[in-house]
Order: structure tokens, then sequence, then C-alpha cells
């Protein structure tokens, strides 16, 4: 569906005497005609600052924007998805580039802000303490209808810090007359209603607004939004000093090609590969100094022959189409080499040329050998053969030597290369640990410190895949133990909890444990599995019988969530099931499950995804209607009591609950939660807290709303003896402990590798004092301590 509305973008800058023909950190660009699935109709802007003194060289800012436009339109799935991956990318190289300065404290901290129109809807991903003003031209003035969005705790500190990537969503609808303006440091006397009532007066007053109450360190972008066909104009950037006008333009970006976006796409996906993946840039300079640019040059030679080239920057034109100004920097770097077997590992050239002198030094040689072969055996019949005439080979052998005796070429190669080859690249990839692991001893600063024996872990887990030697694992026990004490981790030894293995489709989404039973909820049939405890492990009841399926006069559907029943219910049941159209199932052991529906609140279910029985209560997360039930004593045939009073906190993007008595706690997709205590009285109404704010007393980290490094997926409320909350981090198959009131106690981890993949499930059994881990169709356990 085409857009129904114009964008014209309009960067500021508070001194007159930057003349300047665009605005460094800005890019703006409209779809290119192949994009990834879902980019078709996203107009994009970036706008990336620095905090003063914590910038990149100028030259670096153009290409690492082209690099993250790239990003952007590549990202297939929702909007959010893509912005995410912007913010993950440049998060990456800039804090590989920050760890190799470490030592001259040359550091760069990006703040950005990204901008996404479809059709007539905003979506804004802050990273940094960034300021965003959307204004409304509804808005009668008083600036109800607008609003600043503002908050470092959801976005972060910055990019470029550590391994997470905060980013802070917020979506709104557009109109003609609205406008949306971007900055970082804005003056006091930018608030969303001084600036309503000077966009209530017109754009251009709202331009003059700003740009008189700015100092010389003001720099914004306003965009302002227009009914139209869907085209977007960036013009010259306005000084506090009126300039001459300069004609409109559109984004350089806007028709660029899918050749051009794909070309670096194998190098780009070796320097990046998101939080907890072990790939990152190897060698040399990170990207964004020399080889960035080597990146880069790949980019102009396609762009010199491309029909429709791109610009890292905006420039202005006098027709209506972008002119060619081809990235210059890193023209002359060389090509970035290739591992035998694996594309795009981004290696330098320089510390990589005895390798490529090695393998054309093994080509060379095979090539003389198998030709000094040949001419030998050709003597050896001369001789032995009284008439070479009689030697004549068939056709049939003949062509059997021209496909043999290049086969055995390959095979002789690949044997030389496994036992040699493989060799040598473990020794590149040991060598940077152990450079890294050099940088790291000579740190004192907890965070540079975690950085640096982080990276060391990186370089490790790729020469691991060549070789293992003691060597390399005993740097690697060094490095671990140095993180282990840097973030409280302890280590516990898991062990398989099954004595038999589930189907490999089986896929464990939620687990719950009682004293003797454990249930295990495959996501992949929507059915609950029940494993009872034994000496040797929890053995699988194969005739236990919790499953989707038609229960008298209708149809319960796939379960989306479980809760442990206390024993001695009435039911017999032992665990609670939910589908996703709020009907219960009762699974009770030996027994026929048994099958009935919520009475549905006023608003009716939008689509009940989380199901809590505590102390005799049922609580019910349905974040589709922004809401959480309670169904008072487990009447289920009574309409359910709202949770919540006047503050009502957003949940439509809640994955999980956990109740402790009066105590809700809501986990978000970010990993952030919202904490809410409930009150029946209206003179102290139900209050929540939002973002809720984790205490962190690790070294080198703060309170915030975002655990750095952590994603959660799970939480889970521990009753007394000892009230905790846990919560799973599947990136790092961790379970996390925090006190009721979030403060950070420390983390458990695996002593020895589980399987590959993030952790799907976990649940504590506080009274066996035990922790369960699923990977998958896998199931561990082990003793807390």
């Amino acid at each position: 569906m085409p857009s129904s509305i114009d964008l014209t973008i309009q960067p500021l800058i508070g001194s007159a005497s930057q003349d300047l023909a665009s605005m460094p950190g800005l890019i703006t660009t409209s779809p290119p005609r192949k994009h990834a699935r879902g980019r078709n109709r996203d107009r994009l802007i970036l706008y990336l600052s620095w905090p003063e003194g914590s910038s990149l060289p100028p030259e670096k800012i153009g290409p690492l924007l082209d690099y993250l436009v790239r990003t952007f339109y590549r990202s297939p799935g929702p909007v959010t998805t893509a912005q995410r991956a912007v913010a993950e990318a440049i998060n990456q190289l800039l804090l590989d580039r920050n760890l190799k300065q470490a030592m001259n404290g040359q550091q760069a901290i990006g703040w950005l802000t990204q901008v996404v129109v479809r059709d007539k809807h905003l979506y804004v991903g802050q990273s940094g303490p960034t300021h965003t003003y959307i204004l409304s031209s509804s808005d009668t003035g008083d600036g109800e209808d607008s609003r600043q969005i503002f908050d470092s705790h959801l976005a972060g500190r910055g990019l470029g810090i550590s391994r997470t990537s905060p980013v802070r969503f917020t979506q709104a609808e557009l109109k003609p007359g609205d406008a949306v303006l971007l900055t970082s440091q804005p003056p006091a006397s930018w608030t969303a209603e001084t600036l309503q009532k000077a966009l209530n007066q017109g754009g251009d007053r709202l331009i003059r607004r700003l740009l008189d109450q700015s100092d010389t360190n003001m720099h914004a972008v306003l965009v302002q939004v227009e009914a139209g066909s869907g085209r977007m104009e960036t013009h010259k950037p306005m000084t506090s000093l009126p300039t001459p006008s300069f004609s409109q333009q559109t984004s350089a970006h806007q028709n660029l090609d899918e050749d051009e976006l794909l070309e670096d796409q194998a190098a780009f996906s070796a320097a990046y590969r998101g939080p907890g993946v072990s790939e990152t840039w190897i060698g040399g300079e990170p990207p964004l100094d020399d080889s960035l640019g080597q990146v880069m040059a790949e980019h102009s030679r396609s762009a010199d022959h491309s029909s429709e080239p791109t610009s890292s920057s905006a420039i202005p034109q006098t027709s209506g189409r972008a002119e060619v100004q081809s990235n210059q920097v890193g023209r002359n770097a060389a090509p970035l080499p290739e591992e035998p077997g694996k594309v795009g590992k981004v290696l330098t050239s320089t510390k990589l040329r005895p390798i490529k002198q090695f393998f054309k030094s093994i080509g060379r040689g095979l090539k003389i050998a198998l030709i000094k072969l040949l001419h030998g055996f050709a003597r050896l019949l001369r001789v032995v053969l009284p008439d070479s005439s009689l030697f004549k080979l068939p056709p049939s052998t003949m062509a059997f030597f021209a496909v043999a005796v290049p086969l055995v070429v390959v095979v002789v190669a690949s044997l030389v290369y496994l036992q040699r080859g493989q060799g040598i690249y473990y020794d590149y990839y040991f060598q940077q640990a152990l450079e890294s692991a050099q940088i790291a001893e000579a740190q004192s600063d907890p965070q540079h410190l975690r950085m640096a024996w982080s990276t060391t872990i990186t370089y490790l887990d790729q020469a691991d895949h060549h070789r293992k030697t003691p060597e390399s694992q005993s740097l690697r026990a060094q490095a671990l133990q140095v993180l282990d004490s840097l973030d409280y981790v302890e280590r516990l030894d898991f062990i398989p909890a099954l004595t038999t293995k589930l189907n490999d489709s089986a896929h464990i989404s939620r687990m719950v444990v009682t004293d003797t039973d454990l249930y295990l909820l495959n996501a992949h049939e929507g059915n609950v599995i029940r494993a009872t405890i034994s000496n040797e492990g929890y053995v699988v009841d194969p005739f236990f019988k919790c499953a989707p399926g038609p229960y008298g006069s209708f149809f319960v559907d796939a379960i989306t969530d479980i809760t442990p029943l206390p024993r001695g219910h009435d039911t017999r049941a032992t665990v609670l099931g939910i589908d996703a159209n709020g009907n219960l199932l009762y699974c009770i052991p030996g027994e026929d499950p048994l099958a009935q529906p919520l009475a549905p609140p006023d608003t009716n279910w939008g689509s009940p995804e989380g199901v809590v029985f505590e102390t005799g209560d049922l609580y019910v997360l349905d974040p589709k209607t922004n809401a959480v039930w309670i169904y008072w004593n487990m009447d289920i045939s009574k309409q359910p009591r709202f949770f919540f009073g006047q503050q009502v906190p957003p949940m439509h993007d809640v994955i999980d609950l956990a109740v402790n008595r009066s105590d809700l706690y809501l986990l978000h997709t970010d990993g952030h939660l919202t904490t809410c205590t409930y009150s029946g009285l209206a003179e102290s109404p139900t209050r929540c807290e939002e973002p809720a704010i984790y205490i962190d007393p690790r070294p080198g980290r703060q309170d915030t709303a975002i655990i750095e490094g952590a994603h959660f997926t799970e939480v889970h409320f521990a009753p007394p003896p000892d009230p905790s909350i846990y919560m799973l981090e599947p990136t790092s198959q961790a379970v996390y402990h925090f006190s009721v009131r979030l403060t950070y106690q420390r983390q458990f981890r695996s002593s020895e590798p589980l399987p590959a993949g993030p952790a799907t499930a976990f649940t504590v059994s506080h009274t066996n004092r035990t922790v369960f881990l699923a990977v998958g169709n896998e199931v561990f356990y082990a003793s807390l301590p």
C-alpha cells in the first residue's frame, strides 16, 4: 500500500560558522528496489551522535552509516527486529574498536536514533541518552497529545560500551502536520509543550524557535509530515543565522540496488554475529579503522559499475536525483581473503599473506610432482613396450584418467590442508587470543578487563574450531576464571535429568517441578510431558495425558503455559495448562484430563499467554489486551478482577510473569521488568514501577533497567525460606538469581559444555534445591549451592 504522507527532513546546527552540505551522522533513505522481506515500505532515518570527546574520525562516519543502511534493508521480519540488528551491528563494531584502543584511551561511544516510517506508522529506536519529540498537529497546545521520549535506563549509556545493545522502542501514528524532532542534548527550554505551541503557529515558526533557543553545540533533526504520496526530501542544514536557500534533494540511498546491498554481506556477516555468538572482526585493527576501509573499497568498486550508485551522506542536488558520490575510503586496500571452506571470515591480508603463500606453494608443488610423475610413466612405457604404437588407450580409459587425476589432486590438497592448514589457522587465532590476554592483564578498570577477557574467549572459540590443545584450554580456563569472578558466576555440575531421550521434534518451552514430578511443555505439539523421580533420574510417564483436543462440547488448543497445582486439589490434578482461547486443562496422573473454559472478562480475551497459581488465586496474562486478570479463590465461573488501577503499564511485549503474593513481575522482550504491588483500596491503589531497576553490585556495573549482556526470556519466583527471583538468559545458558527487590546475587552456569544452542526453559525446585535447564529436547539438572 503506497504511503500517503511526505517527509521533509531539516537538519539544524547551532553554530552558524559550520557551512555544511550535510549533517555529519545523519543519513536518510527510501527502500531499494530489492530488499529483504518486510522492508519494501520502510523509509529510514539514522541519526548518530557522540558524547563530547568520544567520536570517530569524520572520514569513518560515512562508511559506518552506509553499512548500517545495508544492515537494515537486508534484515527481514518486523521493523523492531531490523532496528535491533542495526543497533547490535554498530555496537559490535564500536566495541571491538574500543577494545583495541583501550590502552590509549581513544574510545568511541555512539548515541543512535533510528526512525522508520511505514505508511503512516512511526517506529523509533533509541540507543543511548537521546531525546525524541513527537509533536501532534491535533494537540491544542497543552502538550497532552505530544510527548518527549527520553529514558536512559531503557536506552542505556550508548553503544560500544558492552556486549549488550540496548534499544528503547516507541511507536506512534503520524498524520499531516505532525513533526518529529531528534536530538541528543536539547536546551532546557525545549519541552513538548513549548515546541507544540510553536508548531501550532506553523512549521517555519517551529524552526525559528528551535534555532533561536539553541546554543552553538546544538545538533538536531526535524522531520515534518505533510500530505503526499510517500516522498522524502532532505534539506541542507540550517544554522542559527539565515543562510541562502538550497535546493531540496532526495536521499542518495533512495535507489540503492540489491547487488550493492549484498556485495559485502559475506564480509559483514563475519564482522557481526550478535551478542553471545563467538564471531567478530579478526586480525589487525577493527573495521572502523583500516579494515573498514577494505570493506568499503569493495562497495566503492561495485558503485563505480552500478547504474544507480549510492552515497554515504546526503548531498544537495539541483535535480530530483542524487549524483554519484562514491566513497573513496580504503580505495586501495587489498581485498578480503577467505578461509578455505568458510566464506566471509574477515582477516587482514597482511597477516594472512604467509597462509596464502603456503597454499600457493602446495599448488605449485603438486603441479610439478604430477607433471614429473606423468613424464616418468611415459618414459617407462617407451622402454618396456617394444612398440609404442601397440599401446593405444581406449577412449573410456582416457576419460577415466581425465576425471581421476583432478580428483587425486583435490584429495591430496585436502589432506595437506587438514594436516598443516588447520594448524596454521589455529596458530593465527591462538596468537590473537594471547595478544588479547596480554591486553587484559594490563587492565585495572573492571569494564575494560571484562571486555578484554571476553574477546580472548572469542578468539579461542575460533582457534578451537580448527584444533584444541592443552595451551588453548589452559588459556580458556584462565579467562573464564577472571570473568566468573567479575560477574559472580557459580559453575554447577549439570547432568541429564531424563532416563530416556525425548523425540527429536520435541521443544521444551516451559517446565514446572513438584516434590516428585517434573512437567515439560512441548511447544512443538502443545502437550505436557510428565516425568517422575527415581534413583536413576526422572522417568517419562508414557501414560500421562495432557494434550490439545476435543473435550466435551469444546476444543482445547495447543497449551501455551503451565503452572503446578498444590497437592490435594479438588480435581486431583497436579498441573494446569491454558490455551490461547482461555481454556484450562487440568491434567491428572493416571486419568483423563478435565477441561473447563475461563469466564471471559468484559473486554473478552485477546490471547492468554501466561498463567500462575499463587496462594489459591489464578493469575492470567493477556498482553494482547494489555491486561493481567485475577480469579479469586480459583473461581473461574465468575468474571475476573483487573489487576491494575489507574496506572496500567504497557504490556504488548510482555512474555512472562511471576507472582509473589501481592507483588507482580512482568518480563518484557528486551529483558526489563515491570513490578507492581496490588491493592484493593481506593485510597492506596495498585502502583507499578516501569521500568524496574536492577541493583547490580558487580565491579564495573551500574544499576540499570537492562542487565548488560542478558536478554531474559523467563522469570520465576521461589518462595520462602529463601524468597528469590530467578531469570533465564538463553544465549549463555545461564540462570540469574536476584532478591525479591531485584538486587543481583549471582548466576549459575554449567561447568561443562551443554548441547549447542540457546536454553529454552528452566525451573527451580525450592524444596530440593535443584535447578533444571532445557536445551531444545534435552533436560539437565544440578544441585544448588
